[in-house]
């Protein structure tokens, strides 16, 4: 069970690349626009920050269940579920 953590970490820094290099490089025009839709959407600097990491964690949570294939990434195992 440790050793999948270390896989979750490993493929989440990946994911974090994946998500750097596919936001810069690609929908470099796009992100400039949402950024500006969202900066006049929300009143503070914090509610923009908070709705950007949503966003992301969002392209993470992704990422990792296609990687893993399975929605239950980071959800802890109950003593009924076999493997656990």
């Amino acid at each position: 069970m440790e050793l999948i953590w270390f896989y979750i970490a490993l493929f989440l820094a990946i994911s974090d690349e994946i998500h750097t290099k596919i936001l810069w490089n690609v929908f470099f025009d796009f992100y400039i626009l949402l950024a500006g839709i969202l900066k006049e959407t929300f009143s503070s600097n914090i509610q923009l920050w908070l709705v950007h990491e949503c966003l992301e964690a969002l392209f993470h949570f992704v990422i990792l269940s296609v990687v893993f294939l399975s929605l239950e990434i980071g959800v802890p195992c109950s003593h009924n579920t076999p493997g656990c």
